[in-house]
């Protein structure tokens, strides 16, 4: 019990004796373990992530991504123009004369030193048929171009087809030649045009020019008569297609059916080298019964001989002795000439 006049601070209140204990703080319960354990976890995985792209980077940078050689970068300067080098003169053949003086400026020529001629051509009007000097001369001096304008076909027939065809080719023609045998005239003279002279130049023209002939051996055709065939000589020359015929006193004769297709026999007549030295005769050519040719023959001489046999449809031969004692008459190598195709068909007959 207090004493009067003293305070007391547990006046007026029942308190208990001995005063209450604080009590203890509850014991964690699972819900918190949990929550450090997912904590946890995930800072662990956090780690391994960040660890793993580290090492992936360091791998890829170390082992997919190869060095790179040293490579050097060289700047190559563009090309200048060299002052001191003349300008060249390009080729302009084909263009139109306005694309001509173009280029020719370009290439650093002077307008003024350019000139123009024309000339007909088939070409284009306008274009530029040739030039003087050529493409890829110096350019120092004058260019004169030669212009395209209408022209006619020239007289060219009884002209060298090669030149023919040259003349052809300037004019800007293409040339088509085409070739026939003609026995009134050398080989390789032209014998048409077509379009023929004083036409319009076309692009394409064809030109007929006398061909080379074709050709059969007499020997190689059938004949009725006793003379013989095969290798003999004469006047030193040994021939390997011959005709020899015996001749006497009468004359002894081989014909052969040229039918109208060959145009001239030729060959060479003389006497077998082999017989009398004394011996003369006679060689007669005839066509269909009329008389040729005729040629006298002795030992030591031949004579070359071409006979026009042209509409001829049978090929007479008459040999025959001019002195008292027989021999052989030699016809050397002698053939029957003509166009390829008669002589294709006469000697296919």
């Amino acid at each position: 019990m207090s004493q009067p006049g003293s305070w007391d601070p547990f006046a007026g209140a029942a308190t208990p004796w001995p005063p209450a204990q604080p009590e203890p703080p509850a014991p964690a319960g699972p819900r918190r373990w949990r929550g450090l354990a997912v904590g946890g976890v995930v800072l662990l995985l956090l780690g391994v992530l960040v660890l793993g792209a580290g090492i992936g980077w360091t791998t890829h940078a170390a082992v997919d991504r190869p060095d790179l050689a040293d490579t050097t970068v060289q700047v190559v300067d563009a090309p200048t123009d060299d002052a001191g080098t003349a300008a060249e003169v390009p080729d302009v053949r084909g263009l139109a004369l306005v694309d001509a003086r173009q280029a020719l400026a370009d290439a650093g020529l002077d307008p003024a030193a350019l000139s123009t001629v024309d000339t007909p051509s088939a070409l284009p009007a306008g274009s530029v048929v040739r030039q003087d000097p050529v493409g890829g001369s110096p350019g120092a001096g004058p260019v004169t171009l030669y212009v395209a304008v209408s022209g006619t076909v020239p007289a060219l027939v009884a002209t060298d087809g090669d030149a023919a065809v040259a003349t052809l080719t300037e004019l800007g023609v293409a040339a088509r030649v085409v070739r026939t045998y003609d026995p009134a005239v050398a080989e390789g003279t032209v014998l048409a045009l077509d379009p023929p002279a004083g036409s319009p130049l076309p692009k394409e023209l064809q030109l007929t020019v006398a061909g080379p002939p074709s050709s059969v051996f007499l020997t190689d055709l059938d004949a009725e008569g006793g003379c013989g065939i095969g290798e003999a000589a004469s006047n030193g020359t040994t021939y390997g297609h011959a005709l020899s015929c015996s001749a006497g006193s009468s004359p002894r004769r081989t014909t052969y059916l040229l039918d109208r297709l060959g145009t001239t026999v030729e060959g060479t007549v003389g006497v077998l080298d082999r017989g009398d030295a004394g011996f003369t005769g006679s060689v007669v050519v005839r066509g269909d019964g009329r008389e040729l040719f005729r040629a006298d023959v002795r030992f030591g001489a031949a004579t070359p001989f071409a006979v026009p046999v042209g509409g001829v449809l049978q090929l007479t031969v008459e040999v025959v002795a001019t002195s008292t004692t027989s021999g052989t008459v030699v016809l050397g190598d002698p053939r029957v000439v003509g166009a390829p195709d008669a002589i294709d068909t006469l000697a296919g007959s």
